[in-house]
């Protein structure tokens, strides 16, 4: 994952978060590839799959459809999102890469141009040490099946919702964010289908 600058005035609060989340990882609140196409069938009727980033290609996912895609590099794992719009696609990265730099990164070839998808988020809302990429692809197809998959409507949501953690103190702005992401789900997909979110909360509140 790639590593966002700390001010010096939160360094400590840093350091103390990157000792604590192994713990919590440990406790397997990620998403699967099958839970996520599980929740998003489920909650929004929105036709799901999931592959890795090496087996990926646009023609997976018909209009309206999206892919969650796993991307793995030396022990971490990350998901990112990917919709098709019907003559265009768009993608929700975390981190704010673009798709360029995401293949590049994982050193993954992609198998056909990339010039015909474009970003929800322009900048990054996770710092390093967030464990819910998966939970903001969920509020990602939440956002296209409210806006019916129009890509300005979700940009301009995802931009209301969420603050950008560069410019503004990291760990403030990815706790501020996560807390944000795993509220909404709350209230939009049903207990029985995410039972993980109250472990992170928890976790977030002590930070």
């Amino acid at each position: 994952m790639e590593n966002y600058q700390t001010s010096s005035s939160s360094e400590e609060e840093f350091d103390e978060m990157a000792e604590e989340m192994p713990d919590i990882a440990n406790e397997r609140i990620a998403l699967t590839g099958d839970e996520l196409d599980e929740v998003i069938e489920n909650t929004f009727q929105i036709e799901s799959r999931a592959c890795e980033l090496a087996n990926f290609r646009f023609g997976l996912i018909g209009p309206n459809q999206v892919c969650n895609v796993l991307c793995l590099n030396n022990g971490e794992a990350h998901w990112i999102l990917i919709i098709n719009h019907g003559h265009f696609y768009s993608y929700l990265d975390t981190y704010g890469r673009t798709l360029k730099e995401i293949y590049n990164y994982y050193r993954v070839q992609p198998r056909e141009p990339l010039d015909n998808c474009y970003a929800v988020s322009k900048y990054p809302v996770q710092n390093d040490y967030s464990v819910v990429c998966g939970y903001y692809s969920i509020i990602c197809c939440f956002l296209a099946s409210e806006n019916s998959f129009d890509l300005t409507a979700m940009m301009n949501d995802w931009e209301r919702m969420f603050i950008n953690t560069k410019g503004n103190d990291p760990t403030v702005a990815s706790t501020t964010n996560d807390m944000m992401c795993l509220l909404i789900i709350t209230e939009i997909v049903p207990n029985d289908v995410i039972n993980k979110t109250d472990t992170i909360i928890k976790h977030l509140n002590t930070m």
